[in-house]
């Protein structure tokens, strides 16, 4: 399982903001405290597999003029 922080910034800035957190098992959906991140975005973002020796790791797209990108880090268990 994996912490996630998903960010948001205009494509032509770096102005990065915090938009959605949560927790995220690889093929299932994210489990997000707020939902304010388009459905398309969203499985972008997650359309990954990290490899069972990423501690943490980053995707990102671009959905019209603006960024999003999640950082995950793995959970201790």
């Amino acid at each position: 399982m994996y912490k996630v922080t998903i960010q948001a910034s205009p494509a032509k800035g770096i102005d990065w903001k915090v938009v959605a957190a949560g927790t995220w098992n690889p093929g299932e959906q994210p489990q997000l405290a707020e939902q304010t991140v388009p459905a398309e975005v969203l499985a972008d973002l997650f359309n990954v597999t990290p490899s069972q020796t990423d501690k943490s790791s980053r995707n990102q797209v671009q959905c019209g003029e603006t960024l999003y990108a999640v950082v995950f880090r793995r959970l201790l268990r």
